[in-house]
C-alpha cells in the first residue's frame, strides 16, 4: 500500500492545475505519525498548503534533528526509509510554500 499525494490549484473557470503529485510507501506512516502527524499523511486530505506547511515544516524538521531516532523506525525490507522520507518531505513542503491556494488530496 501507499500513500498518492497531490496538491491542485483551481484557477477558476474549471481550469485546475496539479503542481506536486508524489507516491510514498504506507510503511512510513509509524514514522509520520512519530514525528508529528497524528492521521499521518490523510490528516492533510482537504487542507489548503497554506494551512499546511507550518505543520509540514515542523514534521520535516523534526526527522531532520534526529535522524538516529527516526532511522530506527525504518522498515527491515526496505520499504520505508528515513532516508528516503526526509528529501520527501522536503520537496511537500516547498510545493506547500510555492502554491499556498492549492488543495492537497490524499488517497
Amino acid at each position: 500500500m501507499s500513500y498518492d499525494l497531490s496538491i491542485t490549484v483551481d484557477h477558476g473557470d474549471g481550469y485546475k492545475t496539479t503542481v506536486f503529485d508524489a507516491n510514498t510507501t504506507y510503511n512510513l506512516r509509524p514514522m509520520i505519525v512519530a514525528a508529528g502527524l497524528p492521521d499521518s499523511l490523510h490528516g492533510l486530505h482537504g487542507k489548503t498548503a497554506a494551512e499546511s506547511q507550518d505543520l509540514i515544516y515542523e514534521v520535516w524538521r523534526e526527522l531532520r534533528t534526529k535522524p538516529e531516532y527516526y532511522s530506527t523506525f525504518d522498515d527491515p525490507g526496505a520499504w520505508g526509509q528515513h532516508r528516503n522520507l526526509l528529501p520527501w518531505m522536503k520537496h511537500l513542503y516547498i510545493a506547500c510554500r510555492t502554491h499556498p491556494r492549492g488543495v492537497i488530496e490524499v488517497s
